[in-house]
């Protein structure tokens, strides 16, 4: 699992996700503003504690940790709770590393292997996932500046929990956003579907839809290839 941590106006800095856990606040429940990371602090010295959430924009949901890699293939997760930690590793020694200010060796080359992307590429389902992840599903989303480009469409999302994001949709790009013009009903996005269908990505903004479902009642871009970028704000 890997992560864009929020430093807020504009500053951040990426790193491994070693663990995800959840506190309790003082009725015994969780909630979204004890959800927490365990990753490295900026200069990779030392594990750190981030919460998801932003508490200082309470009640607003502002997110510190943006997930662009979902991958846990080598974590042990409970099934029930979602949370967990790298298999290297538990959740007394990692809170340990925490407090005392310092990560392993061999945490610290799970970050040093990495490759991350800055402008990744929809190449598969892997990769949508990981836009749904980084994006919250494009929930609040709204098309903040479109603009026509000689090879396709340039689309600002704004609304992301945390950030901006933008794609370029390039090869026989179409695109409908009359639906969510705010002129004619709320711009905002509620939820999504990306498909990948007949050489075509597809970007919609309603849950579940089917490429034949696609009509001018919703907002939707799609083309032969798609690229996005995340900016934190």
């Amino acid at each position: 699992m890997y992560a864009i941590i929020n430093k807020g106006n504009g500053k951040y800095y990426t790193s491994t996700v070693y663990a995800q856990y959840q506190e309790l606040n003082e009725e015994g429940e969780a909630s979204c503003w004890g959800a927490y990371f365990i990753v490295l602090n900026e200069e990779k010295t030392a594990l750190a504690k981030q919460y998801v959430y932003d508490t200082a924009a309470a009640p607003y949901l502002h997110r510190r940790v943006l997930i662009t890699d979902g991958e846990q293939e080598n974590w042990r997760v409970d099934p029930k709770t979602k949370l967990g930690e790298v298999a290297l590793s538990d959740k007394e020694a990692l809170l340990r590393m925490v407090e005392q200010e310092r990560v392993s060796r061999e945490l610290l080359a799970l970050d040093e292997g990495y490759r991350f992307e800055a402008y990744p590429a929809i190449r598969g389902q892997k990769d949508i996932r990981n836009l749904m992840l980084v994006s919250g599903g494009f929930h609040d989303a709204y098309v903040e500046r479109l603009e026509e480009q000689e090879d396709g469409v340039y689309v600002l999302f704004g609304g992301i929990w945390g950030g901006q994001l933008e794609m370029w949709f390039t090869g026989d790009a179409a695109y409908d956003i009359s639906s969510r013009s705010g002129e004619m009903d709320d711009p905002y996005w509620f939820d999504s579907t990306i498909l990948m269908e007949d050489g075509f990505i597809y970007l919609v903004d309603a849950e579940q839809v089917k490429v034949e479902a696609i009509n001018s009642g919703l907002c939707w871009f799609k083309a032969r290839s798609a690229t996005y970028h995340v900016i934190p704000d």
